[in-house]
């Protein structure tokens, strides 16, 4: 199986000084040979030990406990902190401070061993090969049951969320039911299409839940319906007949009775008759007093009181319709009952009411005909006392029951949110139930593809326990050395638990100088490649400033080893902050960047408001890749300082060390000699005296003071100078060199805008 590449980073948090990255906004994509230039404390170590967490290793101790990220491979897999495992762990070799800490011990002396397989352990070998190859196999069924697990869970996951968003919002239960309360119902529950319900049940039941404030209870009615008595009156009333009249004139017209009753009633003080002008004679008054006393205004009084009464009780019949029309809503379970008891009770009242309506009628044509003989309108059978009276104890009942539900309310709320509940439940089961099968039936193949992968690294660790032949490791590291060192003084000896560091063939008391404990560092990091039977065409190289403490020819010597090693292996990763050390990897690689091999790549970094640093990740500057020197650059970024301070501002604190650079760069070649800076500044201005000689020495005193470095790369403290300080030197420099050699300005300048 071939070894895959690391493709970017897939997403980055609190790792450091590095801004946050963004799931898939990784803008870069890492070649098979990869120049990472950046200064120092900008995040290089960081970024190699977040490359290191997932070789076997592990997750380094060294990166901070909040950081989450992860890697994407060439292979479609995504190693992370939380799951390094891949098929790139035991290929991925990182070399930073961490692995020199792990391997060596400077104090005692010490390293650890290198496994190396020899020529006795042949069979050994073979195991452990065809081990490792069942390993990958394993290792990548094992990534496809991890896929499939994964995808089965997340479908699950949305049916548990799809589910648990539909039931909170038709239960108004925000975020008091979710994924976890679904997945809990499903467990303790079986649902069965009896907990389904209908559309208008699921209407009424959300009518219930969505009610936010109980209603007012319906009153009950004291009312009874007797109208026996008052029809009985009635018929009395109209039954009634006036007595004979002795005057033959009104025995003829007894339809005149109540004319002459009331014209009687007008002429008790009058002496002649209204009407005619004739005289009234008091016999004549007396003669129809005695012809009316009969019975005629006992009747007349007996139809008036029994009108009224029956107007009163039209009034008080009208005044219960009234009541029961203004009923307040009823709750929804009840609603309907009510409406229909309501209306049956105000139908039958209505028709009572007709039927005294026709009473009156008939006692004022009684009245008009006081002889007349009258029979009373009876009632219809759905207007009788026991139908209505019956309907209003029925009407009572359901407002009975629905004032009991409204005391019981908010049970009623709480039955309605299960039975809504269960509904969804059941009508969702069949679906969860499938994704719950699949997501058992892949977790479980992945947990025998698990079993089986685990299996076969134990077989490997034993085999390799078997393996303990470091000794000829011992043997290669000592040849790499020596020619690293170019004498072979210091030497490894391999003892039972690793190896002892020697000089001139004894352990070492006297310590390492910083260049001899590089060179045994590097050398044992190149020795180990190859521990093990693992061929460095198969493995990811990460390098983290392998040449820190080296003199010229033992950097060079670095290089060589680094183009003869690592030439053919899968992926190389270099990091540096060395300018010297870049431009040799810059050269060796610079042929296969027009291959489209090489990514040529820088941390850059600045401040942000709150004057915290960052680092970023981009591509490198045309004027580091381009040329040999770091002139271009530093020069650049003091032109940008100069043009645009404000703009500028998050790279102010590297600005003294780029303008001594850039300073001393120039006059090395405008005033060569041995003279030191201040000695070519005082030259300077007397060869030049339309430069500003005050300015030109608070420029020289910034960059004497506030550059800490001979390198740029160097730099982790901040100036004390202001921003405008350390810019108002930038100006004053821009303007020696435009002064001094303005041909050269001018072409530096176009440089800076290309």
């Amino acid at each position: 199986m071939t070894t895959p590449t690391i493709d970017g980073i897939r997403h980055l948090r609190a790792a450091g000084i590095f801004s946050d990255i963004p799931v898939g906004q990784f803008p870069h994509k890492f070649n098979r040979y990869n120049l990472i230039y950046g200064f120092n404390g900008c995040g290089k170590t960081t970024l190699s030990r977040l490359l290191e967490s997932i070789s076997e290793s592990g997750l380094s101790p060294n990166l901070a406990e909040e950081v989450e990220f992860s890697f994407s491979l060439s292979d479609g897999s995504s190693p992370s902190g939380a799951a390094p495992a891949s098929s790139i762990t035991r290929y991925l070799a990182v070399f930073n401070e961490d692995f020199v800490e792990r391997s060596l011990t400077w104090k005692e002396g010490a390293a650890r061993p290198i496994v190396y397989i020899g020529e006795d352990q042949a069979a050994l070998a073979k195991s452990l090969t065809e081990a490792e190859s069942k390993a990958e196999t394993a290792t990548q069924d094992q990534l496809l049951k991890s896929s499939e697990w994964s995808s089965a869970e997340k479908a699950l996951d949305t049916i548990r969320r799809d589910v648990g968003r539909l039931i909170a919002e038709q239960l108004n239960l925000g975020r008091k039911y979710n994924a976890t309360n679904v997945k809990a119902d499903y467990e303790s529950g079986q649902f069965t299409p009896e907990d389904k319900i209908s559309d208008d049940e699921r209407k009424r039941l959300k009518e219930i839940l969505n009610r936010s404030e109980l209603p007012h209870k319906l009153p009950l009615f004291e009312e009874t319906i007797e109208s026996s008595v008052i029809m009985s009156a009635v018929k009395a009333a109209l039954a009634m007949q006036v007595s004979d009249v002795t005057i033959e004139s009104l025995r003829r017209r007894k339809d005149a009775l109540g004319w002459v009753d009331q014209g009687l009633q007008l002429h008790r003080e009058e002496t002649e008759c209204l009407f005619c002008g004739n005289d009234l004679e008091q016999q004549r008054v007396e003669a129809l007093r005695d012809a009316l006393a009969a019975g005629f205004e006992k009747l007349t009084s007996e139809i008036d009181s029994t009108t009224s009464r029956v107007e009163a009780q039209i009034r008080a019949w009208s005044a219960l319709t009234d009541k029961l029309r203004m009923l307040p809503e009823a709750l929804p379970a009840h609603r309907g009952k009510l409406s229909t008891q309501l209306a049956s009770t105000i139908h039958a009242l209505d028709l009572k009411k007709a039927v005294a309506t026709k009473w009156l009628e008939q006692l004022n044509h009684k009245r008009a005909n006081p002889d007349a003989a009258m029979s009373a309108t009876p009632f219809p059978e759905d207007a009788s006392d026991d139908k209505i009276n019956l309907q209003i104890e029925n009407l009572h009942s359901v407002i009975d029951d629905n004032n009991t539900a409204i005391d019981n309310f908010a049970n009623e709320q709480e039955q309605a949110r299960i039975k809504l509940k269960n509904h969804y439940l059941a009508d969702e089961q069949s679906a969860y139930r499938a994704a719950l099968r699949l997501e058992e039936a892949a977790r479980n193949d992945f947990e025998k593809s698990n079993q089986t992968l685990n299996a076969i690294r134990r077989e490997i660790v034993q085999i390799r326990q078997q393996i303990r032949a470091h000794g000829p490791a011992a043997a290669e590291l000592n040849k790499l050395l020596a020619s690293y060192l170019g004498h072979n003084q210091i030497t490894l000896a391999a003892v039972d638990d690793g190896y002892r560091i020697c000089r001139n063939g004894s352990e070492s008391l006297k310590p390492l100088s910083e260049g001899e404990k590089t060179a045994v560092a590097f050398c044992y990091f190149i020795t180990a490649l190859t521990a093990e039977g693992r061929k460095v065409s198969d493995l990811v190289v990460v390098l983290d400033d392998p040449i820190s403490s080296l003199d010229t020819r033992a950097m060079t010597h670095v290089v060589s080893m680094i183009k003869r090693t690592c030439e053919k292996c899968t992926q190389l990763f270099v990091l540096t902050h060395n300018l010297d050390f870049m431009r040799e990897m810059k050269k060796w690689l610079g042929r296969r960047a027009t291959e489209d091999l090489s990514e040529f790549l820088f941390i850059e970094t600045g401040l942000n408001t709150d004057g915290k640093r960052y680092s970023n990740i981009v591509k490198m500057p045309k004027l580091i890749r381009e040329y040999e020197s770091e002139y271009h650059y530093l020069y650049s970024l003091v032109k940008a300082l100069a043009d645009d301070p404000n703009g500028f501002e998050r790279f102010a604190y590297l600005m003294p060390n780029a303008i001594r650079k850039v300073l001393d760069i120039f006059l090395a070649f405008k005033i060569p000699g041995g003279m030191g800076l201040g000695s070519k500044v005082e030259k300077l201005l007397v060869d030049n005296s339309s430069l500003d000689a005050a300015q030109v020495k608070a420029m020289e005193q910034l960059a004497h003071l506030e550059s800490h470095s001979e390198s740029i790369g160097d730099v982790i403290t901040f100036s004390a100078y202001t921003l405008e300080q350390v810019a108002d030197a930038a100006r004053c420099l821009m303007n020696i060199i435009a002064t001094v050699d303005p041909s050269h300005g001018k072409a530096m300048d176009r440089l800076c805008r290309a």
